[in-house]
């Protein structure tokens, strides 16, 4: 009898994240996978609403709302540095640079340090985007079911 998502199982699952227009933005593929159980929220509701009765094997595309995950792209948070701040081998189009950030609401006055995407280097200066690559974005997530087990 071939298995299928229900919900509570522990289903193992290859996907893709992309925007519409086919730009990747993440992946588990190519021999990583993820595990998820369902209806726990640890994936979007219209991914695990794809994904109830999908049997193992399945492959689903699932068309999400970057704006209703990562919010709306702000472009205020873009941001050029001198190329010269940027510690090691200079960074080119796509990387991820941490950059600190001074946190003025922490009690402690601390330093919060993200992952910020490059978006245009030139020999001057290097502009950050600390905006999600879905924010705004009309987004489809490709899954591939690999196991699902029911549990007890």
């Amino acid at each position: 009898m071939t298995q299928v998502v229900r919900g509570g199982a522990l289903v193992r699952l290859e996907y893709e994240l992309a925007t519409t227009d086919g730009v990747l933005i993440e992946d588990a593929a190519g021999g990583e996978s993820i595990e998820i159980v369902v209806g726990q929220g640890d994936v979007p509701g219209e991914v695990e609403a794809a994904l109830e009765g999908a049997p193992v094997g399945a492959r689903l595309e699932v068309e999400l709302d970057g704006q209703a995950l990562f919010g709306p792209y702000d472009p205020a948070l873009l941001m050029a540095v001198p190329a010269e701040e940027i510690p090691g081998e200079p960074p080119v189009r796509g990387d991820w640079v941490p950059v600190e950030l001074e946190d003025d609401e922490s009690p402690d006055g601390g330093v919060t340090q993200l992952e910020w995407r490059v978006v245009e280097v030139d020999s001057e200066s290097i502009i950050l985007d600390g905006n999600h690559p879905g924010a705004g974005k009309s987004l489809v997530a490709r899954l591939h079911v690999l196991a699902v087990d029911e549990g007890p």
